[in-house]
């Protein structure tokens, strides 16, 4: 009987080339997969510091050109209970404010109980449980107390004031949004001008949404939608929304602008290039410092024979177990013995002792040869001499790592720059001047985001210059064998 070969027949060419091209697709969706995870913080940064003032936290980068309005919720309530909105307004075209609070009598003139929403250039809020009569107030517009300029009735200490009836009161004869409640409809007069269409829409109890298009006329739009029936012993808020279309360029104007760079370079709040110039100080200077402490350190602990160097070496090691946290209240009490707060010393100093650095020398030059510092000394050449000519230029490429090392950890550092400085220190640098743009209610991402693109630029250029510097080091310090 003869024996059949069961094995399967080999593959053809064109199924192992599908087959390895598949894998290389596969490669490389992977890699970008990855690289993006990498450079998202990156992209969003760079995407947010070019959005417009109060759109930096908004996930999509892509301008939307439906635009919806957030409108001041209707308050219905059942028979025999009477509410009465009381809507107050601040036109900000430009937006000049980046919290707007409305402070009275009605709230205890607390400054931040009752902040309004921006919308549309108008800062708005309607509250439905202010007392008839009349009630005193002023707007809080980041921090600074100003009266009214829609209403012109003051009272002797010169607050706005606003007298509350039967009727819905507005702060203001004009008010954006009139839109009000009569015989179990909504009655729709909002004023927008410019817009080529509006559509109004009121979100239901059950959550569906109804809504109607509106009519142009004087300059406002009108319109009115049906009111559902309240059951119930409660009042109930329904939300309320305009929508209109604006061509794509419109909706990018809207969202990106270079505004932020422009305000972060000449805004006189915000002394930029003195942030700039401070960091820049502190880390290069920390920088250079540190490489030569660390290169005669390592030096001496890889050629230099003496009395207990490998255990002086393995005790300044394990000092790097200790968590760096730990030694920032004995140097903050150094520096301020010595009177070095809002100095550049007290800056610097404290972090130029760099047992990582000192390892990483220490390691480079140990694999030097050994001829090469023989040689030196038969030719009478001094320590100084020896370090001029052989190390530095073999040990270039390690010199340039720990220098990079430093400089990026001191340009990037934070806490130390913000406890060793008062807050009126004319040495802030800049991490501790991106967090002026932190208040106390919000962040200005925009500002801080392109304060931050210009941060990254002197570590690129560092990056890119040396890489020249890594090769020229390599190649200076080859030994013809």
């Amino acid at each position: 009987m003869r024996d059949f070969d069961l094995q399967p027949p080999p593959p053809s060419e064109r199924a192992r080339r599908l087959r390895a091209a598949a894998g290389r697709i596969a490669i490389h969706v992977v890699l970008a997969v990855l690289l993006l995870c990498v450079l998202f913080p990156l992209l969003w940064m760079l995407v947010t510091a070019f959005k417009q003032r109060g759109r930096g936290m908004e996930l999509s980068p892509i301008p939307r050109t439906l635009v919806t309005i957030e409108a001041e919720p209707i308050v219905l309530a059942p028979p025999g209970i009477r509410v009465i909105p009381v809507t107050f307004e601040l036109a900000d075209p430009g937006r000049r404010w980046s919290r707007v609070v409305v402070a009275g009598d009605f709230n205890g003139w607390d400054a931040g109980a009752s902040p309004l929403i921006f919308r549309e250039g108008v800062w708005v809020r309607t509250f439905t449980d202010i007392s008839p009569g009349p009630h005193p107030y002023k707007f809080v517009a980041d921090g600074e107390w100003m009266a009214d300029p829609g209403n012109p009735t003051r009272d002797a200490d010169g607050n706005s004031v606003i007298t509350i009836g039967e009727e819905p009161v507005f702060n203001t004869s004009a008010p954006a949004d009139a839109t009000r409640i009569e015989g179990g409809r909504l009655v729709i007069d909002y004023a927008a001008p410019g817009l080529r269409g509006l559509v109004a829409g009121l979100r239901l109890p059950e959550g569906d949404w109804t809504s109607t298009p509106l009519t142009l006329e004087g300059g406002r739009w009108h319109g009115e939608l049906p009111l559902p029936e309240i059951s119930g012993a409660d009042a109930v808020s329904l939300p309320r929304r305009y929508q209109h279309r604006i061509s794509f360029s419109e909706a990018w104007s809207r969202t990106y602008t270079l505004s932020n760079f422009r305000r972060i370079l000449t805004d006189p709040d915000y002394p930029f290039g003195r942030f700039f110039l401070n960091s820049l100080t502190v880390a290069a200077g920390s920088g250079a410092v540190t490489v030569i402490l660390c290169l005669l350190a390592g030096y001496a602990f890889a050629i230099k024979h003496f009395w207990g160097r490998e255990v002086i070496f393995w005790l300044l090691f394990a000092s790097m177990l200790i968590p760096g946290l730990v030694f920032v209240l004995p140097q903050f009490t150094i520096v301020n013995a010595l009177g070095w707060r809002n100095s550049y010393q007290g800056m610097i100093l404290p972090h130029v002792a760099n047992v990582f650095g000192m390892f990483l020398m220490r390691q480079y030059i140990r694999t030097l040869p050994g001829d090469l510092f023989a040689a030196a000394r038969v030719d009478g050449a001094t320590e100084v001499q020896v370090i001029r000519t052989i190390v530095i230029p073999l040990a270039m490429p390690i010199i340039v790592t720990l220098f990079l090392l430093t400089f990026m950890a001191q340009w990037s550092n934070f806490l130390w720059q913000l406890i060793v400085n008062s807050p009126d220190s004319p040495l802030r640098t800049l991490p501790v001047g991106l967090a002026l743009f932190r208040g106390q209610h919000d962040v200005d991402w925009e500002l801080m985001m392109a304060g931050a693109c210009f941060s990254v630029v002197p570590i690129t250029i560092l990056f890119i210059a040396a890489q020249r510097y890594f090769i020229q080091g390599l190649t200076a310090g080859a030994v013809k064998g």
